[in-house]
């Protein structure tokens, strides 16, 4: 899937599932999520094919329309994400599913470049499996009973701040978990669709006009999304999740993190295979360190010597480790985060297998 017509196509195939999933299971059966996840790859893939495009013409004249282009496939999979949420939330998704979807909503905004709404979905994704910090007593409470009143009153008035963060116990959530959803899929439905709709019309030319109008009914509806994401979230008090925490922000990840569009063939976290790289992150989640380590084999699993002639690495000097070292460059990746704050990684020690048979597996995934 590589070719325009065929994106829109396929789109058009998924948003005519969506439609009659929803007459058949109704809006807020999870029989959804499949042509969800279906649109949601062809605008990984469709805004794959424009940046692609739009590094090749740089300096020709259609890059403003190519920008735009860019625009439009990030709103479209910001709003097919938007609906995933909201899908799982009426249907009592846990905390750390949450978490989760939030992620992927970061994901989409960190590789699509949008570091500011990446954040912004990130901490929202670390808030709400992580309860915010115990606010200790002031150790002069116990001195004086004079300070201690004060201390006291101290506080308190930071654990309202903590509760009016997290959320309050008296707000419900079920009222607005019930009618934000709603708004949500609608805009998958309506915006989505439309806008894509555009960007196929701008290949075929002729039927532009038609199609713009068709957006220009349903935009208004776009607002809601981003309002009912916040509200949801904030209304729910976090829940300690150390599990999904670790698995989210403290593992490095590249994005994009979807199956069949992973951009690295299988690897093992650690230096048990025949090609060894080690690299290190910045707070953005761009690769700042990569080396190859050079693996001998002057160790065995016997303990037995090994000859001389083994000890040269078997993918040295191989134009396929060069070719994965510049993917390993260009890809992005999931910043880590420490107490809620994106930092720098450490050395990652990585190992792939390079070889003929662990191509035709790659190439035999789903």
């Amino acid at each position: 899937e590589t070719l325009p017509e065929h994106l829109a196509r396929s789109w058009e195939y998924y948003r005519l599932a969506y439609n009659q999933s929803t007459q058949l299971y109704g809006e807020r059966s999870l029989e959804l999520l499949k042509p969800l996840e279906g649109m949601l790859r062809l605008q990984y893939r469709f805004a794959g094919l424009q940046r692609e495009n739009a590094s090749n013409s740089r300096f020709d004249g259609s890059s403003y329309r190519q920008t735009s282009a860019l625009g439009g496939a990030y709103r479209r999979g910001e709003a097919v994400l938007s609906t995933i949420f909201g899908l799982k939330l009426v249907n009592g998704s846990s905390a750390g599913e949450q978490a989760r979807d939030l992620t992927r909503l970061g994901d989409w905004a960190r590789w699509m470049g949008r570091r500011s709404d990446s954040r912004s979905y990130y901490d929202k994704a670390w808030r709400r499996i992580t309860p915010p910090p115990v606010v200790p007593e002031a150790p002069e409470a116990a001195a004086s009973p004079e300070p201690a009143a004060d201390a006291g009153a101290e506080p308190s008035a930071t654990t309202e701040v903590a509760m009016n963060e997290a959320g309050s116990d008296n707000t419900p959530p079920d009222a607005g978990a019930v009618e934000a959803p709603v708004d949500v899929v609608a805009v998958a439905e309506g915006e989505e669709a439309t806008v894509d709709e555009v960007s196929g019309a701008a290949e075929a030319g002729e039927d532009a006009p038609a199609v713009e109008e068709m957006v220009a009914e349903t935009a208004p509806e776009a607002s809601n999304e981003d309002t009912s994401i916040t509200a949801l979230t904030e209304e729910q008090p976090p829940e300690d999740d150390p599990v999904m925490r670790a698995a989210l922000f403290e593992t490095a990840t590249p994005l994009p993190d979807i199956d069949t569009l992973r951009p690295l063939p299988p690897f093992r976290r650690d230096a048990s295979g025949p090609l060894v790289v080690q690299f290190q992150l910045n707070e953005a989640g761009k690769i700042t360190v990569l080396e190859r380590v050079t693996v001998t084999e002057s160790e065995t699993s016997e303990g037995e010597e090994a000859s001389e002639e083994s000890e040269a690495p078997r993918v040295d000097n191989d134009p396929a480790v060069d070719r994965l070292l510049r993917k390993m460059r260009r890809t992005r990746f999931r910043p880590q985060y420490e107490e809620g704050v994106a930092v720098e990684t450490g050395m990652i020690v990585w190992s792939f297998d390079l070889s003929p048979a662990s191509a035709e597996a790659i190439a035999l995934q789903p």
